[in-house]
């Protein structure tokens, strides 16, 4: 809640989420697990769920852990010969 305002409903970003980002968003059960691909939007879930957390839940931020990884290793290859 803002000043009696769900959240959702004031969120510049929260009206362009999708259904699944929304999912994670609001996941409520313990710890939240957002595996897609690419250009999906799982950074900005990720955030808006920090906000709702923090805003919303009242969870103080020393107690969120996020964390993040890609598959996508190849520039630190040097088999392959690519570069960043």
């Amino acid at each position: 809640m803002c000043n009696g305002v769900p959240r959702e409903m004031t969120s510049t970003k929260m009206s362009g989420l999708t259904n699944e980002q929304r999912k994670a968003v609001f996941h409520s059960k313990g710890a939240a697990c957002v595996m897609a691909g690419a250009g999906t939007g799982k950074t900005t879930a990720l955030v808006e769920r920090i906000f709702f957390l923090v805003d919303d839940q009242q969870i103080e931020p020393k107690r969120i852990i996020v964390t993040t990884f890609t598959r996508n290793m190849n520039h630190l290859n040097p088999i392959k010969g690519t570069t960043p």
